[in-house]
This record gives structure tokens, sequence and C-alpha cells, in this order.
């Protein structure tokens, strides 16, 4: 299970550069493929799009950055996608969704929902165990995890520097 809230991102973008954030995400789908479950079945991809609504994201969106994070995503990491969820979306969020799935493999666009605001949507096609309380779950996560996991995959990588 890997979540994420947008309006959070935008922030971490802001201070890091969308280009070290797909660094990061990189190692920790690395990561993350070193567990054999998640190897063989895949991992769903819950996004929670509070604070989506911002000039900020316009800029991600349109940027090569972030056409070379969905690059990578689609045709280099091995990671297998059960799902990619979005919950919370702003109004208008269809209409950008529409112009972004012509880009996207028809494979991962059959994947991709839209939820809503709904939390009884997510619980009814996600495990609570498996997603975190933030997201109405009951897995209990520390700020620092997802920090954890991509400095996890890059200490597990053999021709990494990083001790």
């Amino acid at each position: 299970m890997l979540t994420l809230t947008a309006g959070t991102i935008l922030d971490l973008v802001d201070r890091a550069g969308l280009a070290a954030m797909n660094r990061a995400g990189f190692w920790a789908f690395c990561a993350l493929l070193r567990d054999p479950e998640v190897a063989i079945a895949g991992c769903v991809f819950v996004e929670d799009l509070t604070g989506a609504i911002d000039v900020r994201m316009i800029g991600v969106v349109r940027s090569k950055e972030n056409a070379f994070g969905w690059r990578m995503m689609q045709q280099v990491l091995p990671l297998r996608l059960q799902g990619i969820l979005f919950t919370n979306q702003p109004p208008g969020v269809g209409v950008l969704w529409a112009v972004v799935a012509r880009f996207l493999s028809p494979k991962l666009r059959k994947r991709v929902r839209m939820l809503g605001k709904n939390p009884s949507v997510l619980a009814a096609l996600v495990e609570p165990t498996s997603l975190p309380v933030a997201f109405g779950g009951a897995a209990g996560v520390a700020p620092d995890y997802s920090s954890g996991v991509a400095l996890a995959g890059v200490r597990a990588t053999p021709w990494m520097s990083l001790a």
C-alpha cells in the first residue's frame, strides 16, 4: 500500500524539487520490490487529493519531471500496480484526468479510479489494516516511514555508495 496526500507533496516539491521527489519515489519502490508479496501480487497506490487545487499543481503536472516520473513508473520499474485510487478529488479534476489519461497506457488507465469523498468507497476496495489511519484505515504509520522506506531501497542496492 502506497499512500500520498497531494497538499503535503506540493510542499515537499517546493522545498526539494520534483526531480528529487522522483528519485526518492524510485528508491521507495525498489525497497517495496524486495518484499516477495509485493513483487508477486503488486500494490495499491492511494492518493488523497485534498489540497490539490493549487496553482503549483498545474506546474507539476505540466513539467518534464512529472512526465519522466510517469514514464519511469510505466516502463522502467517492474512494480506491479493493482490499482491507483484517488480520494477527495476537487471539482475539475475529472477534466484534468481526461487529458492526463490520454498519455497513460490502456492497462494503467483501467486501474485508475476516482473515488470521490465518501470514505466507505475506499474502505470497500482496500483492507482497512493496510490503510493508514490518516486515510481512514487502521494501520499505524510513523511520520518518517516513507523516507525510511526510500533510504532502505538505497541501502539495499549494492552499487549505491550510501552505507
